[in-house]
């Protein structure tokens, strides 16, 4: 039925409840630990935000299924499903004041971009390009800025990345072909690095 947080001092000490009598789950949490984002197991109504700092917890809108915090804990990256001029419900992103307010931009969400991601600097977005034969990376710059390509594999398919908290490296998953990996005998995923120039983490 979900799970209620219960956040402790580095002694393992001093517990206390988060949201007592909600089952709810954790969606993500700020990394200077000001507030947590989670929903609730029972209501379908969306995300919510909750200050750990006292304050009572606020809903970012009923139809938000997914959200991120940017690394800088200053904005929410959502994505909130809205109709289409097909009739279609369809996701769009837009980015969210974490203190509250309007969004400050959104996006129409390509069909060709797997779930974006933020980048270490909390100001552009970063996703993989399964248009792309390799779904090689590409990231947009906010707040209106076009994709442009981060990665430029030629082989295999990224699978999944994470940039380093500074932004000086980029860690790639990347998946290969059959016959390369019968060929080679080893796994069929390949980690790569790049900090600028692209590094072979592991086989």
């Amino acid at each position: 039925r979900g799970m209620c947080g219960w956040p402790t001092d580095l002694a393992g000490s001093a517990a206390r409840a988060l949201l007592p009598g909600t089952a709810a789950t954790l969606v993500d949490a700020a990394r200077d630990g000001s507030f947590l984002l989670f929903d609730k197991v029972d209501v379908d109504d969306g995300v919510w935000l909750l200050p750990l700092k006292g304050g009572q917890p606020r809903n970012l809108g009923p139809q938000i299924r997914t959200a991120l915090i940017s690394p800088d804990a200053s904005r929410i990256l959502v994505y909130e499903l809205a109709a289409s001029p097909d009739g279609l419900m369809r996701p769009t992103i837009k980015i969210l004041p974490a203190n509250g307010g309007a969004a400050v931009t959104s996006l129409a969400v390509q069909d060709n971009a797997a779930p974006s991601v933020w980048g270490a600097d909390s100001s552009s977005l970063t996703f993989l390009d399964t248009s792309d034969p390799f779904w090689n990376l590409s990231r947009i710059r906010l707040p209106n800025g076009k994709p442009e390509r981060v990665t430029r594999f030629t082989e295999g398919r990224c699978t999944t990345f994470e940039w380093s908290p500074d932004g000086t490296r980029l860690d790639v998953a990347i998946s290969r072909a059959q016959d390369v990996i019968n060929a080679a005998s080893d796994s069929p995923i390949t980690l790569l690095t790049w900090n600028g120039a692209l590094l072979l983490a592991a086989p």
